[in-house]
């Protein structure tokens, strides 16, 4: 089985890089990041406020980095099945914001793997507003929302509360 990860399907490798005859020069990984700040003790490491404003990520990098985020089952990672449906969930909009869907855009692989794995979750069966936001999102409904903000969490490895998702997805629901 070939899982899609990474660079998005159709776009040349050298969108995303700078070749200097046979080096090629790319920016650091998040896990070579996020492993010197591993190593600091709890007082030399930053805040969590610090860390997102050092690691404000670009459009097509937070992309991209969600994009390689995103696991084999097609979620996101989590502490639990409700962290992964969350993230997941998160990361669906965040594309579709971007113009990304199931048939169009760079990233329509991701997000078609991201809606295959909303769809069969035991989360989303269980769940009535789950069921629902699943069904929005295979129509294209897009909360409007800083689902870049939200993303940029989960693509700096940090976990957001789950009532700043539903916050932001509430307004399908009031309206």
């Amino acid at each position: 089985m070939v899982v899609p990860v990474g660079m998005p399907q159709d776009t040349a490798f050298e969108a995303y890089t700078h070749s200097f005859g046979r080096t090629v020069h790319a920016a650091p990984s998040p896990l070579i990041v996020e492993g010197c700040w591993a190593e600091m003790s709890p007082l030399e490491k930053p805040s969590f406020a610090l860390r997102l404003a050092w690691e404000k990520i670009p459009e097509a990098d937070l992309l991209i980095r969600l994009a390689g985020l995103i696991e084999p089952d097609g979620g996101m990672p989590g502490r639990d099945e409700e962290d992964r449906w969350i993230a997941s969930a998160t990361v669906l909009f965040c594309f579709f914001a971007h113009g990304h869907t199931e048939q169009t855009g760079a990233f329509r692989a991701h997000v078609q793997r991201l809606l295959s794995f909303l769809k069969n979750s035991p989360q989303t069966s269980a769940d009535l507003r789950k069921r629902r936001l699943v069904e929005l999102a295979e129509l294209g409904t897009v909360p409007k929302a800083d689902w870049d903000e939200l993303a940029s969490v989960i693509a700096t490895g940090n976990h957001f509360a789950h009532d700043r998702f539903w916050q932001a997805v509430s307004v399908l629901f009031n309206a």
